[in-house]
């Protein structure tokens, strides 16, 4: 255990990164719930993350022959890094901070930082080649690095107005390694994107260093989704024809869900000969386009609080990603509340697809298991 005595919240949110010190090392990114701009030397500062290797780590715990840690004598050892708010005064320091990691997009052989900052919403994809450069730009290389230095590295960046929708806090399984492209889900001001992030540079604002407003899609591998009000990604995000995409729909009050691939969503495109990047979701699916499916509730909608969709890999071994999609019902103020969960495999879909009499690739899960669901 790491503990610390600021009022910061440390380990609001944490994250691992595989490879950022080195080959065959690892860290443990974790936030601060509240921030503060560096700090004066010798002065106490609560930093937007701290960065602690496994060999800092291990070789503390070696030395107390202790396993509860004090982070800040932690923080004087060799591969720790501390990560402050940028020194712009327009720029509001982040709060609420969640942590991410994401595949590594710089071509480094580590895996690379994600920091969003939900009350200003902005999010920070930060190299991890980038930041223990950014640590000498000061030429005091104490391991005290401002956002700002990391922005102005040619690979790290801040993106406005937009979050990743993403699940868990890693993108990626441990271990894995890929060349194949990571497409990171985006939403923010109505908009959806799956926006690659080996492209990220394609999107910068002119004169500014790092920063992303907004994601010209014109002549990139990424792609805007419309008409949906949220959305996810399978198969950690990876450019492969078979990752599935879930789109939820986009009316107030309406928690069902489109399911398709990326493949399906290239060939609706190609289909549609349009000349953009750009997918109407609902209407791909009234188009008829083989793939694409429509999962909802029901008779249940109008007493469902939640729903959440997670991806649970190939679940029944046939190849095909399958789901889990979990809902709370609830009577009242919460007098009365109900959980259930599905575990929906994809290769059923068909024959789930008929138990309404009709066969038109929309799937009533209202219709299964009554006794689970029914009052």
């Amino acid at each position: 255990a790491i503990f610390n005595s600021t009022s910061s919240l440390f380990g609001s949110s944490a994250t691992s990164l595989n490879g950022f010190f080195g080959e065959g090392t690892s860290a443990v990114a974790i936030a601060n719930y509240f921030t503060s701009e560096r700090p004066e030397e010798g002065a106490e500062g609560m930093p937007v993350i701290h960065l602690l290797s496994n060999t800092a780590i291990s070789n503390e715990v070696e030395e107390l022959q202790n396993s509860d840690l004090d982070l800040d004598r932690l923080q004087m050892r060799e591969g720790t890094y501390q990560i402050y708010p940028e020194t712009d005064d327009d720029v509001p320091s982040p709060l609420g901070v969640i942590a991410h990691q994401v595949a590594d997009y710089d071509n480094d052989n580590a895996e690379d930082l994600i920091i969003v900052s939900l009350f200003a919403n902005s999010t920070y994809i930060l190299a991890s080649s980038d930041i223990p450069e950014a640590d000498s730009v000061d030429e005091a290389e104490d391991g005290l690095i401002d956002l700002t230095n990391i922005l102005s590295r040619p690979n790290s960046y801040r993106l406005d107005g937009l979050t990743p929708t993403l699940t868990s806090s890693r993108t990626t399984a441990w271990g894995s390694s890929s060349t194949t492209p990571q497409f990171l889900p985006l939403s923010g001001g109505g908009e959806h994107y799956l926006l690659d992030t080996s492209e990220l540079d394609q999107h910068l604002e002119p004169d500014e260093e790092g920063i992303i407003e907004d994601i010209d899609i014109t002549d990139t591998n990424s792609w805007e989704l419309e008409d949906i009000g949220g959305l996810q990604v399978c198969n950690s995000g990876m450019d492969l024809p078979d990752t599935r995409v879930v789109g939820h729909a986009g009316s107030f009050g309406d928690l069902s869900f489109y399911w398709f691939t990326l493949s399906q969503m290239r060939n609706y495109a190609e289909e549609s000969e349009t000349t953009r990047n750009v997918v109407d979701i609902p209407e791909a699916f009234e188009s008829g386009t083989s793939g694409f499916w429509f999962i909802g509730l029901g008779s249940l909608n109008n007493q469902l609080d939640s729903l959440q969709v997670a991806c649970i890999g190939d679940w029944d071994n046939d190849g095909e990603d399958d789901l889990a999609v979990s809902i709370l019902q609830t009577r009242g103020f919460f007098d009365e509340a109900k959980a259930t969960v599905f575990l929906l495999m994809t290769g059923d879909l068909p024959a789930l697809d008929r138990l309404d009499g009709e066969t038109n690739n929309e799937v009533d899960l209202s219709l299964l298991w009554r006794n689970a669901t029914d009052d």
